[in-house]
């Protein structure tokens, strides 16, 4: 049981970002329609959305003693496995990030040549820019770490909880 509400609680976590990342799923789509390489990037969020989604169905499943359509146990698993793909590379780059100052000063510098010389709009130091891709590649890597934890959660309950998924008498 302890397991359990650990579960609960690291899905009702995940539940606001992946609204977050569903309303970028849906930016990123109309943008993938002029830039094609946007494409991966929207495919993985959209993993990550559908993902959440569907454990927390399981969620409210296990919850309920309700059987589930089997389809609901394949949309989990291979969204999940595309999410733990996301997940690790997401937090190989984090480690790469802070263990190469060249990496984030690529990235400093590609922001200020992007920023330009406009003088209406307020110019960020590098300093500032630093603190900033610090702040954003923390949170980031906590998200994937806590995502990795909920998917292994996640496959040890679909084994154990696996009687939800069997067909209803007379749909064999």
């Amino acid at each position: 049981m302890k397991q359990l509400t650990v579960y609960r609680i690291i899905t009702y976590l995940l539940l606001p970002f992946a609204t977050l990342f569903a309303l970028v799923t849906l930016v990123g789509i109309l943008v993938a329609l002029g830039n094609p390489q946007a494409l991966l990037g929207v495919f993985f969020m959209a993993c990550i959305v559908i993902y959440t989604y569907t454990s927390f169905s399981f969620l409210q499943k296990i919850g309920s003693q309700k059987p589930a359509k089997p389809s609901l146990k394949d949309w989990i698993k291979v969204n999940a496995y595309v999410s733990v793909f996301f997940s690790t590379t997401l937090i190989i780059q984090t480690y790469y990030f802070f263990q190469d100052p060249n990496i984030a000063k690529a990235f400093i510098d590609q922001f200020i040549l992007a920023q330009g010389s406009n003088a209406s709009v307020a110019v960020l130091t590098p300093e500032k820019i630093r603190a900033i891709l610090n702040g954003v590649f923390e949170v980031f890597a906590a998200y994937a770490a806590v995502l990795l934890v909920h998917i292994f959660l996640t496959f040890r309950l679909l084994r154990q909880y696996a009687s939800l998924f069997a067909p209803a008498p007379g749909n064999e």
